[in-house]
């Protein structure tokens, strides 16, 4: 499920949030989808690699559409890490999808 592929930052937040608040215990596990814009896939979006492309620059995320950015959005990877330490969340593993260019995820 792409799910944070398709959030405003706020609404990003908003989950995160709800999700903090939600949690039963410190034990408890999520798997969250997003599209990560890393140095690595700012190369692999200039060589056109991906299996899409992201050409605006939102500020903290990278979409394929102005007039809907919603369409995509792939997040940097500054946000995420700032908007899950923001929610008192840890992220444990980063696995990289397909979509990068590479032919399996890490």
């Amino acid at each position: 499920m792409s799910y944070f592929t398709h959030l405003t930052p706020i609404s990003c937040d908003q989950v995160l949030n709800l999700i903090q608040k939600k949690k039963s215990d410190n034990n408890s596990l999520q798997f969250n989808s997003w599209l990560i814009s890393d140095n690595e896939i700012k190369f692999a979006l200039e060589a056109q690699m991906t299996n899409r492309l992201l050409p605006y620059d939102m500020g903290v995320y990278l979409t394929r559409s102005k007039g809907n950015p919603l369409t995509a959005t792939c997040y940097k990877e500054k946000f995420i890490n700032e908007i899950y330490k923001k929610n008192k969340l840890k992220i444990i593993y980063i696995i990289k999808g397909t979509w990068r260019g590479s032919e399996l995820p890490n």
